[in-house]
């Protein structure tokens, strides 16, 4: 009887943690969204270089990949990876060289039929390859060929995105199994709450959430699960 009592009241326990830990997920800001507000909040995070200006006096801005792009491009993060770099792109004012909303200026210019270099020319030729360096730099290497022979960050960027922004339905099918037969093995509770809801957030960017109720009733089986083991 007092073995009933001491199940009955270890379970009502973890069932409260369980909604507690999820409900403090659910609020908490996505690590990589979190992590790319905090580097782009550094000004030193992002090398301005105010050397050689042309007359206009706009610096040149070097994207430090390690601190501000941690992501690497591999065949399955494509969402994850495009939204770090739309958020720096955005936030220095660079998603023009992205988009195509910033064309390279004219070569040249022509006043009072004098033809002269026009250092605009220049000075987004210099940007736009600070920006297509970042992008190799922040891709797998076995990512790298297909954007070996690009002349500007927009053609990278969209090949890129023909490649990658449609979901594998291989890769969907791939987590739903793991959300289907979830393993605990070795891992702490918190651990493998963890990858459930990694996995769970995993499904979402890639277009194919889980419906509610069947969340829910995940959570219910890893209580069981964790019950079952602790009085074995």
């Amino acid at each position: 009887m007092y073995k009933l009592f001491l199940l009955l009241w270890y379970q009502s326990c973890l069932i409260l943690f369980f909604i507690s830990f999820f409900f403090l997920l659910s609020q908490t800001v996505d690590p990589l969204v979190q992590n790319i507000n905090m580097t782009t909040q550094i000004d030193s995070a992002a090398t301005i270089s105010s050397s050689n200006l042309p007359h206009h006096g706009v610096p040149l801005i070097t994207i430090n990949t390690t601190a501000q792009t941690p992501l690497k491009l591999t065949s399955t993060n494509y969402i994850s990876w495009k939204l770090q770099f739309e958020t720096l792109f955005i936030r220095y004012d660079l998603i023009g060289y992205i988009d195509g909303s910033t064309p390279c200026p004219p070569n040249t210019i022509t006043a009072d039929n004098i033809t002269t270099t026009n250092p605009s020319h220049k000075l987004w030729i210099r940007q736009d390859k600070l920006l297509l360096n970042a992008l190799i730099d922040s891709i797998s290497p076995t990512i790298i060929p297909f954007i070996a022979c690009v002349g500007t960050a927009q053609e990278a960027w969209t090949i890129l995105a023909n490649t990658y922004a449609k979901p594998s339905r291989g890769r969907i099918k791939q987590v739903k199994n793991q959300l289907k037969n979830p393993s605990k093995g070795s891992r702490t509770i918190t651990e493998f709450l963890h990858s459930v809801k990694a996995n769970a957030d995993e499904l979402a960017i890639l277009g194919a959430p889980m419906d509610p109720e069947d969340l829910t009733e995940k959570f219910w089986m890893v209580s069981m699960m964790t019950t079952k083991n602790l009085f074995v």
